[in-house]
């Protein structure tokens, strides 16, 4: 066998994938990743839903404990703030405290994760002579 025929025998030779073949791959993936981005939406929601009841259950035990001491924040003398009845108080998640509801300044980032509660606040209002704590979302 001479070189000629070794050459051409060797570019006769093909071992890899045809056009048609990476197409075919390319679209199977492109309906794969069709079908699982719902999924991965769905369980994002579901995360953010669970991350804003959380943050309800914290802040509704933060507000038992201040009705509990009658303050908020700490002892009175220690630049704790007295509970007045029926007034509102935000939850500041990012502190784990109630504050009283600042006029501006607040930032939307770690509030109302999900679609439901989406630019709401934890508002936390004692009622009543023995400041029973009533936590829920809602606008300042």
């Amino acid at each position: 066998m001479n070189l000629k025929q070794k050459l051409s025998k060797k570019l006769k030779k093909t071992g890899g994938f045809t056009l048609i073949e990476m197409l075919i791959v390319v679209a199977i993936i492109a309906i794969l990743v069709a079908v699982s981005i719902p999924m991965v939406n769905s369980s994002l929601d579901k995360a953010r839903t669970n991350t804003d009841a959380a943050n309800l259950r914290s802040a509704d035990a933060v507000a038992t404990i201040s009705a509990i001491e009658g303050t908020l924040n700490g002892e009175v003398g220690t630049g704790a703030i007295k509970i007045v009845k029926d007034t509102k108080y935000m939850y500041d998640i990012s502190e784990g405290m109630i504050i009283q509801i600042p006029e501006t300044g607040v930032e939307d980032s770690d509030y109302g994760q999900s679609s439901a509660n989406r630019e709401k606040y934890i508002i936390v209002t004692f009622e009543g002579d023995d400041l029973v704590p009533k936590v829920e979302w809602g606008t300042k």
